[in-house]
């Protein structure tokens, strides 16, 4: 979420020229984290764009139902976490 922030406080929003390097915020439909020009700008892309997609997926769902086993894979560990937390909380007091 920082280096999101990040992004869009340094970088203008929107397209860019073809010669541009760097990751900028994008709207094509949804919103969402684009980089060019370098080598890793998927890779950093993708990582821009994993918090989105916790968002997201979930309304996909409607649309394509086998995403719910995506939906199921990404808040996995979230919601375990959360578990974990209020369990150790009980166990504390």
């Amino acid at each position: 979420m920082l280096p999101d922030l990040l992004v869009l406080s340094t970088v203008e929003y929107g397209p860019k020229p073809s010669d541009f390097v760097g990751c900028y915020g994008t709207d094509a439909m949804l919103f969402g984290f684009e980089c060019e020009g370098f080598i890793g700008a998927k890779i950093i892309s993708f990582a821009l764009n994993y918090p989105l997609y916790h968002l997201y997926m979930p309304l996909f769902v409607i649309f394509k139902p086998t995403l719910v086993f995506a939906v199921v894979g990404l808040w996995f560990f979230p919601v375990m976490f959360l578990i974990s937390v209020k369990k150790s909380r009980e166990i504390g007091t």
